[in-house]
């Protein structure tokens, strides 16, 4: 088999599964939520001593969804690739580092795929599992003490 038909044949693969051009889903509590943490809380967060511009994004209200707004008019995207010191965020004098090309990225796709903010995993309901009856074969159905064991 000839290296350019391989080749062919797993572009092929991944065309049809998706994997080649499709956007992976940016998860707001594991990817964005850190990051707004990490570079935005100092000067929008909880401590209302501190907030700057009446904006908090550590909370999904109405002023957070106005800044966050479309990909072609985000207010956060703006200012977060913005080259201009009076208007980047966050500020020189936070003693921040701005956000890195690949940081930026991630948020333009997160608010690309709809912006969507969700709770941490702790807040979240539990959803229970179905128990896998039918896995075990008919010779071991006496053997499972408790649940777990029919994994």
């Amino acid at each position: 088999m000839s290296k350019q038909f391989f080749i062919l044949c797993l572009l092929s693969v991944w065309s049809q599964s998706g994997i080649l051009w499709s956007q992976v889903a940016v998860d707001f509590a594991s990817k964005i939520r850190p990051l707004l943490s990490a570079n935005c809380f100092q000067c929008h967060g909880p401590d209302s001593n501190k907030r700057e511009a009446n904006l908090r994004l550590d909370l999904a209200d109405d002023s957070f969804l106005a800044a966050l707004g479309e990909i072609g008019d985000s207010e956060i995207l703006r200012r977060i690739s913005s080259h201009d010191e009076d208007v980047r965020m966050p500020p020189p004098d936070s003693r921040l580092d701005p956000l890195s090309k690949r940081q930026i990225k991630l948020i333009m796709d997160w608010i690309s795929q709809g912006g969507t903010v969700s709770d941490h995993w702790a807040y979240r309901p539990v959803n229970r599992k179905v128990v896998p009856f039918s896995t075990i074969p008919p010779a071991l159905q006496h053997w499972p003490i408790n649940q777990i064991d029919r994994f």
